[in-house]
């Protein structure tokens, strides 16, 4: 008899530990699938996204957030690739050029797989190139437009990129109804001569509709003809 209840005993015990193994290896299997569910659907919702620049000392990309934006991957090094969602459109690097060229800030199309990041000089090298080129410039417009300095007042003159696009906005100082609106003029160097781009002079300068016209450019003169 007191074998009999020894055996039992002894044979629920086993049962317990069999079924303590199935459990703990259901627990496990659920814990697979779940990680595997996740990281399939991470996969699906994501993309390798690569960062390239030039003249650049650090890199760091951030995702726009409610409270402001969050670090997704500091020390961002050129050519590196970084998974990212497949839509948003609140990613951007912000980084530290190199000395002579401009800091900044450089938004990620999410339909592309790829930035490329080239900052202009900085404001300091472009006020240092102006001076030296500023003689030419005003000569060319002034061959341009005769009357220019009797009708308006040269503002907000200076120098793009890297030296080679010219931008101001013409303040309009003479008595015609007609002719009282203030305009932006770009001027481009190309060679050794600065030609007038935005001919005539416009309220509102629309990049795309000008060759190689870096976007920049219009949105800073836009920008002080509309504050």
């Amino acid at each position: 008899m007191i074998m009999s209840v020894h055996s039992r005993i002894a044979k629920l015990q086993k049962e317990a530990i069999s079924m303590k193994r199935y459990i703990a290896l259901f627990i496990v299997t659920i814990v697979a699938l779940t990680a595997g569910y996740f990281t399939l659907s991470h996969y699906r919702t994501t993309k390798e996204f690569t960062v390239n620049y030039e003249n650049i000392t650090s890199a760091t990309l951030y995702e726009r957030s409610v409270e402001g934006a969050d670090v997704v991957k500091e020390s961002v090094a050129s050519g590196e690739t970084i998974r990212i969602d497949q839509v948003s459109e609140d990613y951007f690097v912000e980084y530290r050029a190199d000395n002579g060229f401009a800091d900044g800030e450089a938004d990620i199309d999410p339909y592309t797989d790829s930035i490329t990041i080239e900052p202009g000089f900085s404001a300091e090298k472009l006020s240092s190139l102006y001076t030296v080129e500023k003689t030419a410039i005003m000569a060319s417009m002034k061959s341009k437009y005769k009357d220019i300095n009797e009708l308006y007042e040269i503002k907000n003159d200076q120098l793009y990129q890297y030296g080679e696009w010219f931008g101001a906005t013409l303040q309009y100082k003479g008595d015609s109804f007609f002719n009282k609106d203030n305009v932006g003029l770009v001027m481009q160097k190309k060679g050794n001569s600065w030609i007038v781009v935005t001919d005539p002079p416009l309220p509102l300068i629309n990049s795309y509709k000008y060759d190689d016209m870096p976007q920049a450019v219009a949105e800073s003169i836009n920008k002080q003809l509309h504050p």
